[in-house]
This record gives C-alpha cells, sequence and structure tokens, in this order.
C-alpha cells in the first residue's frame, strides 16, 4: 500500500504471460513496418471489427514486426475460416492479409493440394495459451492484452520491457 503497487495486477500478468520465443512464428504472417527490430504477436480474425481496426493503426507502428497468427472465430464470423486459409495459401500472404483485414475481396482456397493451411494449428495454439477473442496482442516481454489499442498505447506495449 505504501508503495502504490497493485499486487494482484502484477501476478495476474505473469500469470497470463506467454514466453515470445516460444511462439510458432513460422505459423504466422510475418509483416515487417521500418527496420523490424521489435517484435509483436498478434491473434486475428479477418472478418473481426476490431481486428479490423486494429490493423490500420499497425501501419503506423515504429520499427516493429507483426506475427499475426490467423485466428478465425467461426461462430460469429462463418467466412473468417475460408478467409483465412486463402491468406496463409497466398504467395503474398502479408499482402492478403491486408486486403482481407480492409475487407476487399480475395480469393477463395479451392482445396489446394499444394497447401496445407496452419489455421487449425493456431485454433489449438490459442485454446492452450486461453485466447480466446480477437484482437490479442503478445509483446516481446511475454505481456498480451486485447483489443484495437490506439497508435500511443500500441506503441508504449510494444516498446514494454519484462517487469
Amino acid at each position: 500500500m505504501d508503495q502504490g503497487i497493485d499486487l494482484t495486477e502484477k501476478r495476474v500478468r505473469d500469470l497470463r504471460r506467454i514466453a515470445f520465443n516460444s511462439l510458432p512464428l513460422d505459423k504466422a504472417v510475418k509483416t515487417v513496418y521500418g527496420n523490424g527490430s521489435k517484435k509483436l504477436a498478434v491473434f486475428t480474425d479477418v472478418d473481426c471489427p476490431y481486428s479490423r481496426k486494429l490493423a490500420q493503426t499497425l501501419k503506423d507502428l515504429k520499427d516493429t514486426t507483426v506475427y499475426t497468427f490467423l485466428f478465425p472465430l467461426e461462430s460469429i464470423h462463418p467466412k473468417a475460416r475460408a478467409k483465412s486459409d486463402a491468406v496463409w495459401c497466398a504467395k503474398d500472404s502479408s499482402a492478403e492479409l491486408s486486403k482481407a483485414l480492409k475487407g476487399d475481396n480475395i480469393k477463395a482456397l479451392a482445396n489446394n493440394p499444394l497447401c496445407s493451411s496452419v489455421v487449425s494449428d493456431v485454433i489449438r495454439l490459442a485454446a492452450e495459451h486461453g485466447i480466446g477473442g480477437t484482437p490479442t496482442l503478445i509483446n516481446e516481454a511475454g505481456d498480451r492484452i486485447s483489443g484495437a489499442l490506439p497508435l500511443e498505447k500500441l506503441q508504449n506495449f510494444v516498446d514494454a520491457q519484462k517487469s
């Protein structure tokens, strides 16, 4: 009390922490902004309005590599799974992700036997870490936060170091 530290909030944050290096980044769409020296993981649903809003803000981040895990919430966005598969299997998945998050039409995956989508793996990964909504963000310190953050709060989250 004397120090004004919320020990419960710190403990909850510690329990929810995910070791960034443990994330299977090879199963995420990689987009680099600036020199890409900082890292951010985002679980996103291409049809989620909050994920779409966040995508617009991400473009203004300074020197950050964003790893986007395609996490369709099929119960509320029934077409998101097919779109996520199409994004993953596109020649330029980062560009296709950008189009999908703008609401542009993207070519559906027509049972492409040459492409094995990772979306099912991402859904399992999210469940293992208790992630149930989008967008969910994880910084290099392993902290997580949800929602379409305004730029200043987003940049502070990316810049945060493990406490």
